[in-house]
């Protein structure tokens, strides 16, 4: 994590997305995630609707940030939930990303290659960003996008008590299981969304 994260991720505790940030939770080749625990901004009102017995009150998918470039990060909440903390990381390890960048027509005026690395990895987030908010949108089951700063995306965390949810490698099924063809079921449904 380098200084200019570091500044992002103390403006978003400022701002109350975040309370703080704990340890890693995953590292892969593009990225890695961080845990951090839910700020004040959106507390209460998932606290008031869980005590009027109805759970959290907002629809969420009309509270995910209109895309407007990096959106505005005072009108963004953690709902009191988790947050999950994903810095991409500026060095080249993985090199296949200006095929999916230049393919995309919302970025049909960017060429990838042309932008120096750190412009590269600041496209690749925005890309990752944008295509989340239309899952999510959709009805997609991935994590809620909060907001995105550069190389940093605040997600809501999947797991629980600084845990992540178990990825499905890791889960123990057998082909042709019920658990398994449930989960089949499921993801030919979010591809379809």
């Amino acid at each position: 994590m380098d200084g200019n994260v570091r500044m992002h991720i103390a403006a978003v505790i400022n701002a109350g997305l975040i309370d703080r940030c704990n340890g890693v939770v995953k590292e892969g080749k593009e990225a890695m995630v961080y845990h951090a625990d839910g700020g004040w901004k959106g507390r209460r009102s998932r606290q008031q609707a869980e005590d009027d017995g109805g759970g959290v009150a907002e629809d969420e998918i009309s509270s995910v940030v209109h895309y407007s470039g990096e959106g505005a990060l005072d009108t963004v909440g953690s709902d009191g939930y988790d947050v999950a903390v994903k810095v991409f990381k500026r060095i080249s390890e993985f090199k296949g990303r200006g095929t999916y960048v230049d393919g995309d027509p919302r970025y049909h005026k960017q060429k990838f290659k042309t932008n120096d690395q750190r412009d590269q990895v600041v496209l690749w987030t925005e890309k990752e960003y944008r295509n989340l908010i239309r899952a999510y949108r959709a009805g997609v089951p991935v994590p809620k996008p909060l907001y995105r700063k550069e190389n940093i995306l605040f997600l809501r965390f999947l797991g629980e008590n600084g845990w992540p949810s178990p990825q499905i490698k890791e889960i123990d099924m057998k082909k042709g299981s019920k658990k398994w063809t449930t989960l089949y079921a499921q993801t030919l449904v979010a591809v379809r969304r």
